[in-house]
Order: structure tokens, then sequence, then C-alpha cells
């Protein structure tokens, strides 16, 4: 594991990020049904690999924009609720295929991921206490990565006076080792396709 300190989403960020499995999307790629969305971002992944350069982005949207502008506000809430410190990172890096950006580590032990939502979301999250298999599969890849034994998962909404909703989610060795084997099936696909490639 290799911790790196550049700015998150700084030229720096990208450059180490690209052709790399990371924990925002591996949902995507926990299958073994084949699909044109997979087969697309292990594209983007190879081509990235052979050309150095960023592939076109699909998640640009406004919640993601929303997470930009309110991510650091969020976290300054976080640290006075909890009295927890957070550290900031930017990459930190499994291998040459395998990484992630978590929103921040806390002590030895903690990470922390901030999702900064819209009213009704929020609304929702804080009733029912629950997260989507998306994020519950971003973070224990987080953890994997980081060797960290539990996240906590911020939702943050600016609107409400409680503005504010932690989940602590604790580390799953089990569904770790789901991730572990998916990352194993993807990477051998991905070295298949540039070994495809280069023999053309």
């Amino acid at each position: 594991m290799k911790i790196y300190n550049m700015t998150q989403k700084s030229e720096d960020w990208h450059k180490i990020r690209l052709g790399k499995f990371t924990a925002s999307n591996f949902n995507i790629f926990m299958t073994d049904k084949i699909s044109k969305t997979k087969e697309k971002e292990l594209d983007k992944k190879a081509s990235e690999i052979i050309t150095g350069v960023l592939a076109d982005s699909d998640f640009k949207n406004i919640h993601i924009e929303r997470g930009i502008i309110l991510e650091d506000e969020a976290r300054n809430i976080y640290e006075l609720e909890t009295g927890n410190k957070v550290d900031l990172v930017g990459f930190v890096e499994l291998d040459s295929f395998v990484g992630c950006s978590p929103d921040g580590l806390i002590g030895e032990d903690g990470i922390i991921e901030i999702k900064c939502k819209d009213n009704h979301t929020f609304f929702r999250t804080k009733i029912d206490g629950s997260i989507s298999k998306q994020y519950f599969i971003q973070v224990q890849f987080q953890m994997m990565v980081c060797n960290r034994q539990w996240c906590d998962f911020v939702i943050y909404n600016q609107n409400f006076i409680k503005s504010i909703f932690i989940k602590r989610i604790i580390r799953d060795d089990n569904a770790i080792k789901e991730i572990k084997k998916y990352l194993e099936i993807n990477i051998d696909e991905l070295k298949n396709n540039l070994k495809k490639f280069n023999d053309k």
C-alpha cells in the first residue's frame, strides 16, 4: 500500500488513477454476466494504460458537482460532531491495478466517505438508515485497500437543521473476499485485452 498526498481531482490525481480499478464504480465489475457497461469500462482502463490519457467520464452530473462543492463543509461538521480528526489523502495505491481515494483517514483504523445528497434522498436515508449496495461495495473496497476496520459513511445536506447523518460500517471480510475474487477476474480480463491489442 502506498499513499499519495496530491489534491483529489488534480492533474496528478487523475494521472495516478489511469487504468486502475477504484472503489467508486467497482460494483459494475462484481458480476459474472457479460454487459456492455462492464466491457466499456474495461476498454477505458486499457486505453488509459496504452495512451496515458484520461478516458471521458459518464458520471458527471449535478450530484457529483454538489459533492465537490460541499465536501469540505461536510467534513468540517463531521469533525465537530464526532471529535474525530480527518486526515486528507489524495490516492491510496494497493498495486499497479488497484487503488482508491477515500474522503479521509481517521486514526489507525477508520476512513470516512461523504455523500452530499439532495433533500429527498437525505430525508429518506435518515429514516431508513440504510445505504445502497453500490456504496457498501465502495466502502468495503476502500477498507480493503487502506487496511482499515471501519468507515463512517456520512450523508450531508446543508438545507436541514440537523444536516449530517453518520452511519458506521464495519469491515466485512466476506464482502472483501468477493471483491478480491472479482478483482482477480477483471484484472486478468484487462491483461488479456491488452495482450490482444498489442498482438494485432
